[in-house]
């Protein structure tokens, strides 16, 4: 059964994770060239498979890459901290 849950995208809940606003940031599957923005309190919601890339970006953090897990879809969420950018 987990071969058939690879091979489809399914949909998961995100939840970005930071000290500052996290409302508005781009999420975007890179794998499916399809993306999607944070609401309010850093939610999202992504179709996604095992192995596809998520590239997360907003303008106060740095830009991240995550790779799907079989146990994202198993679980159907996951969460991703983000890294504040730091003024030099």
């Amino acid at each position: 059964m987990s071969l058939v849950l690879s091979a489809q995208r399914k949909d998961l809940n995100g939840q970005l994770i930071a000290d500052d606003e996290v409302e508005g940031l781009h999420i975007l599957n890179k794998t499916a060239s399809k993306y999607t923005i944070s609401n309010k309190d850093g939610s999202f919601i992504v179709s996604a498979k095992v192995l596809d890339t998520l590239y997360v970006s907003g303008v106060k953090y740095e830009a991240q890459e995550v790779v799907i897990s079989s146990s994202m879809i198993e679980l159907g969420l996951f969460n991703v901290q983000l890294i504040e950018k730091v003024n030099a």
